[in-house]
């Protein structure tokens, strides 16, 4: 019977071992990529369309470290995930977008001569023009936009199905969402985690204290 316990003992020392080992080397990738993530800048590339693409690393943070690090740092990020029971992504960039010149000529030109300059600069957008009587232009356009992504769970209700969504939330009023498309990608579960080897873990102890 003691020879049976120090197999079962032996055989735990094992498998929490592994697990041990499995989940220090994860840690350690994380970190590591992470401090390589933090220095990242944005790059800018030409993709399969023809049109620019803006690229950066992304951090993996564990649920403490994404309070720490972000939720902490950043109210709009906090607010916007209040509403979610769990989060699985969260995406924000600032973006600037520009016109160089808009040119619009009237049909009739007016029945009198002038010219008008200016320049309109708002929180939200600024562009400077010039109008005449045969066209009114507008030139170095601008709008500022930050935008905020968030993927993860939500609960209509305290008790309700848990219905994973994605919310897209930009900084300008004259912004609109039209359209979006969220899909996530279900990664495969480490053989260390999966229910079956627990199980397989417990039969067989069980089996050596029976024995």
């Amino acid at each position: 019977m003691i020879k049976h316990i120090s197999h079962l003992v032996i055989f735990i020392l094992i498998i929490v071992l592994l697990l041990s080992v499995n989940k220090c080397n994860g840690i350690q990738k994380e970190l590591k990529a992470n401090a390589i993530t933090l220095t990242d800048t944005v790059t800018y590339l030409t993709n399969a369309l023809g049109t620019k693409t803006a690229t950066v690393s992304a951090l993996q943070l564990e649920k403490s470290e994404l309070k720490k690090l972000i939720m902490s740092k950043d109210a709009e990020v906090k607010a916007l995930a209040q509403s979610f029971s769990k989060i699985k992504a969260i995406t924000k960039y600032s973006e600037v977008i520009k016109y160089d010149t808009i040119t619009v000529f009237f049909k009739d030109s007016l029945p009198c001569s002038f010219n008008r300059t200016g320049n309109i600069k708002t929180k939200w957008y600024a562009f400077s023009y010039k109008a005449s009587q045969k066209s009114f232009i507008i030139d170095s356009l601008t709008m500022p936009n930050q935008a905020i992504i968030i993927t993860g769970f939500k609960r209509k209700w305290f008790l309700g199905n848990e219905v994973l969504t994605t919310q897209v939330t930009h900084s300008n009023p004259y912004i609109t969402v039209t359209g979006i498309t969220s899909v996530e990608v279900a990664l495969p579960q480490p053989w260390y985690k999966k229910w079956y080897v627990w199980l397989a873990g417990g039969i067989t102890g069980g089996l050596l204290i029976s024995k």
